[in-house]
């Protein structure tokens, strides 16, 4: 006569394999969600260093324009200046102007600091810097020669407490 296959019965997973698949999961998240802290960081000092370029192009064709028209005392008052009055349009995350930094320090904004002179971006992405790193990165419009050299003048876009970027000609 026939007899009948084995029957298999149903079986769930074991505890052990539940606690082994859950620990595997939360590893992959970890490692996860740290590199994506890091492609964020990157992220925001690609922007930070587009921005800084837009910034430097811009005074450049101003520099170029007022050399051009004959107004070299225009150049020489570019320092000091705000620099996002450059741009056309300004960045979204721009706050605007502040007579002390202090009063704008919201993280992942631009403002300018009338007190210092300096355009300032606060980070939002600190946590992986560590302590010695700066929070901020500050920009100032600052002057090349004396008066005197009014020919030879020219207007330098410097990075004042940044480690992100070198001072800018």
């Amino acid at each position: 006569m026939f007899r009948c296959a084995k029957q298999y019965r149903a079986r769930g997973a074991s505890l052990l394999e539940l606690l082994i698949a859950v620990s595997l999961l939360g590893a992959l998240a970890a490692v996860l969600l740290t590199r994506l802290a890091q492609l964020e960081a990157a992220a925001e000092r690609a922007y930070v260093d587009y921005t800084v370029s837009a910034l430097k192009s811009a005074l450049r064709l101003r520099v170029a324009q007022l050399m051009l028209e004959g107004r070299m005392q225009e150049v020489v008052r570019l320092a000091g200046s705000n620099p996002m009055d450059l741009l056309e349009p300004k960045p979204n995350n721009y706050a605007g102007t502040f007579a002390s930094g202090a009063q704008a320090a919201h993280s992942g904004n631009w403002y300018f600091a009338l007190d210092t002179g300096e355009l300032v971006y606060v980070l939002k992405n600190t946590r992986h810097l560590g302590e010695s790193n700066p929070r901020t990165v500050s920009i100032r419009l600052e002057r090349v020669g004396s008066a005197a050299e009014m020919a030879g003048a020219e207007v330098r876009l410097s990075a004042v407490t940044n480690s992100m970027t070198s001072a800018k000609r």
